[in-house]
């Protein structure tokens, strides 16, 4: 077999004004109708231009317009994901060991590597293929400059590598990815020797990537990283690195992290709206008690893992997405969950969206999951019975009863008012009918009122969570 597809090539552009360069969309803005030719800015932005808060308030503002652009933008803070779970270690080992057997044949056979499975699938194939000839440059750029260093260091890097390459992967080429778009990203603070092979490797993809250090520039950087960005340098440099501000977007207005915005397509019913019909039975309050599985507790901790709060989150698909309050998650950078009668704490990094009015997030693990099916049309009514299911002070999976008391405005929102009993620990967590279908997600109660406890409904489920939920449909 040969192998007649082409990988993307990539040229470098030479700019001064990188924070207004990085906000360019579209590819065909800089390149014309060359479409496998991706110009791309790969900068290192060191020190400050004037002082602290100046630099502080210009990265805010332009992380802000950054959430609104229509492709995928990650903002790396902190250090790379690494709480890798033993079935993401397992499943990178495997493909690392395939991967050292095609490497052993001589000659070299691209139609194997071709075919080799690496993980997570990107659907354009251009980008596919470009994706497995770069994982098998990086393992060679590793080697180039880690010539002392053993088998096990190598194997070690290679499932590193693995993980971290499926994990930001699919948040930048989803599969509704538009091709002739550039994808962001932004390195913020001090980098790891490991972790400049993945910047490396994304701008290679087609990626901007900025790198930005108030302070000083990459240590031990890269001789690759070296020759192939382009390095600005200011006339101030701070002491530390203050924490990356967030500024939110203007009110009603959604925050895209990760995820691309969808193209119009025709709407085709969800696995929820597909089933529901098999759902009119009433469910027993043992039957509803076992949805618990699809209920899970986060723990949300900061980037020294020191453990700041706890909540409660709900599984919307089958790959892992979990939603829960933004209130719950907004002040943390790393976040474990766990699931009822599972010991594991699978720790994440991705924040994949959020929208402040609406107070809801949504989380990604890597792992199969049970979701809740989301209420697919029927309107609720005041006196409808419900069932809430969540962690009050860590008490993992409390299930509480009660009734839709009323429908409150909140802020911008209608919210619905319950009796079922919400604390501390609650927040995030499922409501539910009798039919088993989720209908809101608990959100806060007020200690001066007995049982007044509020819920954001499937309305502004499906609004912030369309897309998700279309794709699993």
């Amino acid at each position: 077999m040969i192998v007649k597809e082409k990988p993307v090539k990539t040229t470098i552009i030479h700019t001064e004004n990188p924070f207004e360069m990085i906000r360019t969309v579209s590819n065909l803005d800089r390149c014309g109708t060359d479409r496998k030719v991706k110009r791309v800015i790969f900068i290192r932005y060191i020190g400050v231009s004037t002082d602290e808060k100046s630099h502080l308030d210009m990265l805010g503002h332009m992380d802000q317009d950054l959430r609104k652009l229509n492709t995928g933008y990650l903002r790396l803070e902190g250090g790379l994901y690494n709480g890798f779970s033993q079935s993401e270690i397992q499943i990178a080992e495997q493909s690392w060991n395939e991967y050292l057997k095609l490497e052993s044949q001589i000659p070299f056979d691209h139609s194997q590597l071709y075919k080799l499975n690496l993980g997570y699938l990107i659907r354009e194939n251009t980008l596919e293929w470009t994706k497995k000839t770069l994982f098998k440059e990086i393992i060679k750029l590793y080697d180039q400059n880690n010539a002392a260093k053993g088998s096990s260091a190598r194997r070690n890097f290679g499932i590193k590598f693995l993980i971290w390459m499926n994990c930001y992967v699919k948040e930048l080429f989803d599969e509704y990815f538009n091709f002739n778009h550039i994808p962001k990203v932004i390195y913020y603070g001090d980098i790891k020797k490991h972790e400049q092979y993945l910047l490396l490797f994304l701008s290679n993809m087609g990626c901007d990537v900025l790198y930005i250090n108030p302070k000083e520039d990459m240590k031990e950087i890269l001789p690759q990283i070296n020759n192939r960005s382009i390095l600005i340098k200011q006339p101030y440099t701070t002491q530390g690195i203050s924490k990356w501000p967030v500024i939110s977007v203007p009110a009603k207005k959604e925050v895209q992290v990760t995820l691309n915005a969808v193209d119009e397509k025709p709407i085709k019913k969800t696995s929820a709206e597909q089933n529901f019909s098999s759902r009119k039975t009433e469910k027993s309050y043992e039957e509803l008690a076992e949805l618990a599985q699809s209920v899970v507790l986060i723990n949300v901790y900061n980037n020294q893992k020191e453990l700041l709060g706890r909540g409660s989150g709900v599984v919307i698909t089958e790959d892992g997405f979990i939603l829960t309050n933004f209130h719950v998650i907004q002040k943390g950078e790393v976040y474990g969950i766990t699931f009822e009668n599972n010991e594991t704490e699978y720790f994440t990094n991705r924040l994949v969206k959020y929208h402040q009015n609406y107070d809801l997030a949504l989380l990604k693990i890597d792992q199969r999951t049970e979701p809740l099916l989301i209420n697919p049309q029927e309107k609720l009514v005041r006196g409808q019975k419900i069932v809430a299911i969540g962690s009050p002070l860590g008490l993992f999976n409390t299930i509480s009863d009660g009734i839709i008391s009323g429908f409150r405005d909140f802020g911008d929102i209608e919210v619905l008012q319950i009796t079922a009993p919400i604390s501390a620990g609650s927040s995030g967590g499922a409501l539910i009918d009798l039919y088993g279908n989720l209908i809101g997600i608990t959100t806060a109660g007020f200690d001066e009122g007995q049982n007044l406890n509020l819920a954001v409904g499937t309305k502004y489920i499906k609004l912030f969570a369309d897309a998700i939920l279309k794709k699993m449909g």
